[in-house]
C-alpha cells in the first residue's frame, strides 16, 4: 500500500472511493427494485446483460483512446454522463415513474459509460506509479473498490427501508460528477506519452489487432484471460443475483442484503490487502488459478444455506476469490504487457469481464429460472472447478 504515500495518489483513490461509495448504493438499490417489482431471476440477468454487453465493442475503443492520450476526456466524459443518468433514475423513482423498461435503458446507458471509463482509468492510474508499483497501486485499487462495496450497500439497505430509494440513485450521480470533474482538473491537459503518439500512427484496425495479438502470442497471458473469463461468466452472476439469494432461499429482507455485501467487501479489503504484498508475476498466476476452488466452494455453501449466518460464512470464502482472481489478473496483463499496447491489453482484459459478465448473466438467469436457484449455483460451482483442474498444472508450470 505504499503508493499512497503519494500524495496524488492518495487524493485520486479518496475522491474515486467516495463515487465508488455512490455507485454500490444505486447498485444494490437496483438490483433490489428490480427484484422487488417482477421476482425474475430472468430480468436481473437481462440488467446485467445491458450493462455489461456493450463492453464487447466500446472497451477495444476505449483501451485505443487511452493508447492515444485522451484517458482524461474518456474519463471525465463517461463519467459525467453516468452521473446525469443516475440523476435522472433518482427523478423517476421520487415521482414513481421508474419502470421495468426505463430501468432496463438507464442500465444500458450506464453500461456504455462504464465501457469507456474503465479501461482510460486504469491507465489513467498506472500513469501515476512506477513500473515496480503497479501490482500495489491494483490493489490499492481494489481495496478502494471494496471499501466502497462495504460501506454502500449499508446506506442502500437502510435508504430502501426507509422509502428513500431515489436518494441511492441521487447520491450515485452527484459523487460520480464530482469524481468526472476532479480527473478533469486534476490531471490537467498532459498526459499523451510516447505510446500514445506512435499509435496514432496507425489505423484502428492495427491497434486493436495489436492488443489481441499481445495476448494470444503469450500462453501465460491466455491462461490468465481463461480464468478471468470463467469468473466472469459464472462467479459474477452469482453477486448479481444477491436480491434472489437472499429473499427466495435466505427468506430474508433487504438488511440482510446489505449485510452481505458489506461482508464481502470487508474480507475482500483485507484479501486486498495482503495480495498487494505479492509482485512476483508467477505467484500471481498461481493465486489467480486457486482462487477458482474458493469461489466454487462461496457458491455451493450460499445455494445451500440455511440461515443468514450461513450466508456469511459462503460469501465470505466467495469473497477471498473474488478479490484474488481480481487483483492477479489485473496486475499479471498490466505487468507483462509492453508500453505500446497497455491500453489495448486493459481494454482487453476489462472486456473479457464485461462481456463474460453480460453473457454469463442472462444465461444463469435464464437457467435460475428454468431449474431454481440452487441448482443453477451448484451447476456454477462444478463449471469452476472444472476450469481449475485445466489450469492448474499450467499454472505450476509457469517459470517467469
Amino acid at each position: 500500500m505504499k503508493v499512497l504515500r503519494q500524495p496524488r495518489v492518495a487524493a485520486y483513490y479518496f475522491v474515486h472511493t467516495s463515487a465508488q461509495i455512490g455507485t454500490w448504493v444505486q447498485q444494490v438499490a437496483v438490483g433490489w427494485y428490480a427484484w422487488e417489482q417482477t421476482h425474475s431471476e430472468v430480468l436481473l440477468g437481462v440488467l446485467v446483460f445491458v450493462q455489461f454487453a456493450p463492453s464487447l465493442v466500446i472497451s477495444p475503443i476505449a483501451g485505443m483512446l487511452a493508447d492515444r492520450g485522451s484517458v482524461r476526456q474518456v474519463v471525465a466524459i463517461s463519467d459525467a454522463v453516468c452521473g446525469l443518468t443516475s440523476l435522472v433514475m433518482a427523478g423517476l423513482v421520487l415521482t414513481g415513474n421508474l419502470t421495468t423498461p426505463a430501468l432496463i435503458g438507464s442500465a444500458l446507458i450506464v453500461g456504455i459509460c462504464g465501457s469507456f471509463s474503465q479501461p482510460a482509468r486504469q491507465v489513467l492510474v498506472i500513469g501515476l506509479v512506477a513500473k515496480a508499483e503497479i501490482a500495489s497501486a491494483v490493489s490499492v485499487n481494489s481495496v478502494s473498490m471494496n471499501i466502497a462495496r462495504s460501506v454502500g450497500p449499508l446506506g442502500a439497505a437502510y435508504l430502501i427501508t426507509e422509502n428513500l430509494s431515489y436518494l441511492a440513485f441521487a447520491s450515485s450521480g452527484l459523487t460520480a460528477i464530482a469524481d468526472a470533474l476532479f480527473v478533469r482538473v486534476f490531471f490537467g491537459k498532459g498526459g499523451v506519452t510516447q505510446s500514445a503518439t506512435a499509435c496514432k500512427r496507425e489505423s484502428m484496425m492495427v491497434t486493436l489487432a495489436g492488443g489481441l495479438s499481445a495476448i494470444l502470442h503469450d500462453r501465460s497471458m491466455r491462461l490468465v484471460f481463461l480464468v478471468w473469463s470463467a469468473y466472469a461468466a459464472l462467479g459474477r452472476p452469482v453477486i448479481d443475483m444477491l436480491p434472489a439469494v437472499v429473499d427466495s432461499i435466505l427468506r430474508q429482507d433487504a438488511r440482510v442484503l446489505g449485510n452481505i455485501n458489506a461482508l464481502f467487501g470487508a474480507i475482500a479489503v483485507t484479501a486486498g490487502v495482503l495480495l498487494s504484498l505479492v509482485s512476483r508475476v508467477r505467484t500471481l498466476l498461481q493465486v489467480q488459478v486457486v482462487s477458482l476452488v474458493f469461489l466454487a466452494a462461496g457458491t455451493v455453501l450460499l445455494s445451500l444455506s440455511k440461515s443468514e449466518w450461513d450466508s456469511y460464512l459462503a460469501i465470505g470464502i466467495f469473497a477471498i476469490g473474488q478479490a484474488a482472481v481480481n487483483i492477479c489478473s489485473s496486475a499479471f496483463a498490466q505487468m507483462q504487457a509492453v508500453e505500446t499496447h497497455k491500453g489495448r491489453v486493459v481494454a482487453m482484459h476489462i472486456m473479457a469481464f464485461r462481456s463474460g459478465a453480460a453473457v454469463g448473466g442472462v444465461l444463469v438467469g435464464y437457467v435460475a429460472g428454468m431449474v431454481g436457484l440452487t441448482n443453477a449455483m451448484i451447476a456454477i460451482a462444478v463449471c469452476l472447478t472444472i476450469v481449475f483442474a485445466c489450469s492448474v498444472g499450467r499454472a505450476a508450470r509457469f517459470q517467469r
